[in-house]
């Protein structure tokens, strides 16, 4: 059911509800998601949704399916489940849905009705200016003084960067199609004019640090990007990843080593890690690179992190 993206992300302009019968039968012990959720909960001493009722009768229907299943393997039974989601919701039976080979279309939204009365505050409003968030732009002044040192240190903006095959891990990467000699590893995008900035060409390698770690990585050059700022894209990183024996072999770096952790750097508002927009230095590759490496230098070679100048890899 295609329910996230379409209808709380507003990514589709029509919604709709769609449903498939499972292609292929489960092989071995493979369970679907709803009956590890289940097992997980249970071994857990948890209930889902903290509703022990609920835990119990699921917990009675994978048992009541290893019963009655020739391979003693209990699993959910997802399609009643899911008929009778669709009928509390008026929306017929999932039979009938999938009889729907493109799905069937929902009602269109009317102007007014987004947020009824689901709003769970006191007035029953949306809070736009929360007290926390307006005391947090006494700060602004400082981050932006912040900003300003760091650009005249000839410091650079770090950001993140998808890309279409890497799907932000590497079980993309375990498709030969997808990683292969002319795209194994991830580049650190930079603007043209940064180049001989840095002092290098497209190709050569360079050394991207901050304060709490360095990574090696090719340079790309990228015309979109603003002069000072670099793009490395995430997801890549796991040559030590067991199972993924294509991806595994892959170069690349995990850029989520350059951010820093702890109560003292994150975020203060949302409490989230800083994993882009701060502070990067670049220089040229002070070696060769090491494609079996999480960072792309070999470990005992590393320049231990914190060395030289900090750079404060908070976000704006």
């Amino acid at each position: 059911l295609p329910f996230s993206f379409p209808s709380l992300l507003g990514l589709q302009s029509r919604k709709y509800l769609q449903a498939t019968e499972a292609i292929l039968p489960p092989v071995g012990q493979q369970l679907d998601e709803a009956t590890m959720y289940v097992e997980l909960a249970r071994a857990c001493g948890v209930s889902l949704f903290g509703s022990k009722p609920l835990q119990k009768l699921l917990e009675r229907l994978v048992d009541r399916s290893a019963r009655r299943s020739p391979d003693g393997i209990g699993r959910l039974p997802q399609e009643k489940i899911l008929s009778l989601v669709l009928r509390l919701a008026r929306q017929g039976s999932f039979g009938k849905l999938v009889e729907h080979e493109h799905g069937r279309p929902l009602p269109v939204d009317e102007g007014g009705d987004f947020l009824g009365e689901r709003v769970l505050t006191e007035d029953g409003l949306v809070d736009l200016a929360p007290q926390r968030l307006l005391d947090a732009t006494a700060r602004l002044d400082d981050l932006e003084q912040r900003e300003l040192a760091n650009a005249r240190a000839g410091r650079f903006k770090l950001i993140t960067r998808r890309q279409v095959k890497t799907h932000n891990s590497g079980w993309t990467h375990n498709a030969p199609s997808f990683v292969n000699d002319r795209f194994n590893t991830n580049h650190l995008y930079v603007a043209p004019d940064d180049l001989e900035r840095i002092g290098v060409a497209e190709g050569d390698l360079v050394d991207v640090s901050t304060d709490v770690a360095t990574v090696r990585v090719p340079v790309a050059v990228e015309k979109h990007l603003m002069p000072g700022v670099v793009a490395l894209p995430h997801g890549w990183g796991h040559q030590h990843a067991k199972g993924l024996s294509h991806s595994s072999k892959a170069a690349g770096v995990n850029v989520n080593l350059l951010s820093a952790d702890g109560p003292d750097r994150i975020e203060k508002e949302s409490g989230m890690a800083n994993l882009t927009g701060f502070a990067v230095e670049v220089v040229p590759a002070a070696g060769p690179l090491d494609p079996t490496s999480w960072s792309g230098i070999t470990p005992e070679t590393a320049t231990p992190a914190g060395a030289g100048q900090p750079l404060g890899a908070s976000a704006s």
